[in-house]
């Protein structure tokens, strides 16, 4: 027998294993999640942070540069943060 045949029974193990794991992965997407605040003037001078506004949360991530999307249904969000999160480490 050569060295590939005795090999083969023993990837075929890993190779299941491998993809029994991956079953449970959940989506994941690469990037950050921000909120969006406004710095704003007040009539003395002074400013003032507003925000979180509930339809400005933007997702970025890097391709050839930074390429965001804004988030403008609230129901992305929680999506959203648990892809880019990543799956809970065990």
């Amino acid at each position: 027998m050569n060295k590939t045949s005795s090999n083969f029974p023993n990837l075929e193990h890993q190779r299941q294993a491998l993809s029994g794991n991956s079953r449970g992965l959940s989506q994941l997407r690469r990037g950050s999640l921000t909120e969006q605040f406004l710095l704003v003037k007040r009539k003395d001078g002074s400013l003032v942070k507003r925000g979180p506004y509930s339809a400005a949360h933007r997702a970025s991530r890097m391709i050839q540069g930074l390429f965001p999307r804004r988030l403008t249904d609230p129901q992305l969000v929680p999506l959203y943060r648990q892809q880019i999160q990543g799956p809970a480490p065990v």
